[in-house]
């Protein structure tokens, strides 16, 4: 599965460590808008799992047009 570790956020491109930063600078609480840089749908940024998984972008709603959406197993 693609994970995408880069995403929209204001108009310009940013990496997953600095959306994660904005989170906790901002409070999970408050609204932030990160956007899929290859469909522009809204994203939400994930920290290192407990499983191991990378830090990465998952799409709020699964998009199969995009390459970069998470699917069903």
């Amino acid at each position: 599965m693609p994970q995408s570790v880069h995403c929209m956020y204001g108009g310009r491109r940013i990496g997953i460590e600095e959306a994660l930063e904005l989170r906790r600078r901002r409070g999970r609480r408050e609204s932030l808008k990160f956007y899929c840089e290859e469909c522009g749908k809204p994203v939400r940024p994930h920290q290192l799992g407990s499983t191991g998984q990378a830090p990465h972008f998952e799409h709020q709603a699964r998009n199969p047009a995009c390459r970069l959406s998470h699917t069903v197993s």
